[in-house]
């Protein structure tokens, strides 16, 4: 770790003007950041579930403007409440401009019109060039909107002074210590931010849609950000949109997170790791635009399988820039604690990649590995989890305790909802059904919505078990090279001792 490891979360001695002193000094731009885009993944989740095709009816503008600002409001407090009283209310109001912003993503889809020719298009299953023209006046609606942003987030800002704890400044050693722990709320933010899009994806695979929208990086011409929300009416065209639109905002958390963390964290190793997040987010969506233009089963295998790996780095990488992550490596976890999480890990990938053979090119021998396979996943799993519960009471460690748990929880939910999965697929007339292209996608029948949740909640919780599995070997690992970093010097080679400090 580096000098500034050793005064992450040292308290300084409070006294009345030091205190007020030290909380000017602490910058509010990372504050903001935490606050804005964890605003803008709750807005964006929220617009999804109220702009469905079966839901769109019951939030018309007049309901559904109003209800993204109260939730804007909501986040801003939540969000801010563990800030130092006095950065509170500029911390939300930025928040509030940075989440709206961030939100005209989606948004763009009401700001366009359809043309005369889109509708046609759509139904022939083909890309035009214009499908979309922008509506009178949406510089106006653009500017009240971030206008009512920047008012919901002071109104979170000032319920937040008012009602939310006073957090002294001197919680954080220094500014240091300060912005290290907002990288790290920041990187919780966009590992979350992860899972809606997985799940969507889920939800595109499960109910067929990968093929609805024949272009990309357009779709059925029109600029990605402003495809009319009237032309999505056939949920397969609104899945496989929407489910583009949050690939984008995934790339864009982690791109602020890549550059959030050269801003803070002075190692190399963090550094090179946030790269590679970044370089793997943008072969993510690639290998996602090359799955359509060339209609390729294998692609949305290895599209399926990259996408969960990319959660579980994310999450990964959130453990090792945890502040407080120094001054819990007292123990030792080594030996089988040590080894079982990583073979639990290849394990998990492997079973990962019999499941998106299966669910994208119905292989009936990948689906048979895939039940076999996971009485063996259930038992490295379950046992992992019981050597890190053992562990952590041993050594008083409950964050080890936590893991174990959180592993045996996981596990057997995925290992009960792998079996009605099972009973979905052997009872579906819709199994071997290839996904229909976008000409096609007017005479299909819709998959039922049970099959369709079944198979999506299936899909998402592996996600998460190959998430939990990763932050334990993380967790693991960096024990023990905390361990060896502070072994004592007799324990030591003596060429090892010769070395200067």
């Amino acid at each position: 770790m580096d000098q500034h490891s050793s005064r992450l979360t040292t308290p300084i001695a409070a006294s009345p003007s030091p205190t007020a002193a030290a909380g000017a000094s602490l910058p509010i731009w990372p504050a903001a950041i935490v606050t804005g885009m964890g605003s803008a993944v709750a807005l964006w989740c929220a617009w999804f579930l109220m702009h469905m095709p079966s839901t769109i009816d019951f939030f018309p503008p007049m309901v559904a403007g109003p209800a993204l600002l109260a939730l804007l409001v909501v986040m801003g407090v939540l969000l801010t409440r563990g800030l130092p009283r006095s950065m509170r209310l500029p911390s939300a109001i930025t928040g509030g401009l940075i989440a709206g912003l961030v939100t005209l993503m989606i948004l763009g889809s009401k700001l366009t019109t359809p043309t005369s020719s889109a509708a046609e298009a759509v139904v022939r299953g083909s890309a035009e060039a214009n499908v979309a023209s922008v509506r009178p006046g949406a510089a106006l609606i653009i500017a009240g909107f971030l206008l009512s942003c920047a008012i919901a987030g002071a109104i979170a800002g000032v319920l937040a002074r008012l009602f939310g704890k006073d957090v002294p400044s001197t919680t954080w050693a220094d500014v240091f210590a300060w912005k290290r722990d907002m990288l790290f709320r920041y990187a919780v933010i966009a590992t979350i931010a992860i899972v809606p899009l997985l799940t969507l994806g889920g939800v595109v695979t499960s109910a067929k849609a990968g093929l609805a929208v024949p272009d990309w990086p357009q779709s059925y011409g029109a600029n990605m950000l402003l495809y009319p929300i009237s032309l999505m009416a056939d949920p397969h065209i609104f899945l496989e949109h929407t489910h583009r639109l949050f690939g984008m905002l995934v790339g864009l958390t982690t791109l602020v997170l890549m550059a959030f963390t050269f801003f803070v964290d002075r190692r190399g190793f963090v550094r090179l790791f946030a790269v590679l997040l970044l370089v793997g987010v943008c072969l993510q969506g690639y290998l996602g635009g090359l799955r359509v233009t060339q209609t390729s089963q294998w692609l949305a295998v290895f599209h399926g399988v990259l996408g969960q790996i990319f959660l579980a780095a994310t999450a990964a990488f959130t453990v090792v820039i945890w502040p407080r992550l120094d001054h819990v490596r007292t123990t030792v976890l080594s030996g089988a604690v040590r080894m079982l999480p990583q073979i639990l890990f290849g394990s998990l990938v492997i079973q990962l990649i019999f499941g998106a053979m299966y669910r994208h090119l119905r292989s009936p021998h990948a689906l048979w590995s895939h039940v076999v396979f996971s009485l063996a996943v259930l038992i490295v799993a379950v046992i992992a989890g019981s050597l890190l519960i053992r562990r952590g009471r041993e050594t008083a460690s409950l964050g080890t305790r936590r893991l174990g748990a959180a592993l045996h929880g996981v596990v057997g939910i995925q290992f009960a909802l792998g079996w009605v999965a099972l009973l979905a697929v052997l009872i579906s007339p819709h199994t071997n059904t290839p996904p229909p292209t976008a000409d096609q996608i007017a005479t299909m029948a819709s998959v039922p919505a049970w099959e369709v949740l079944v198979r999506t909640l299936h899909q998402a919780n592996g996600a998460a078990l190959l998430a939990t599995c990763t932050i334990a070997m993380t967790w693991a690992a960096l024990h023990a090279r905390a361990a060896r970093t502070t072994a004592p010097a007799a324990d030591r080679p003596a060429a090892a001792q010769s070395q200067p400090a």
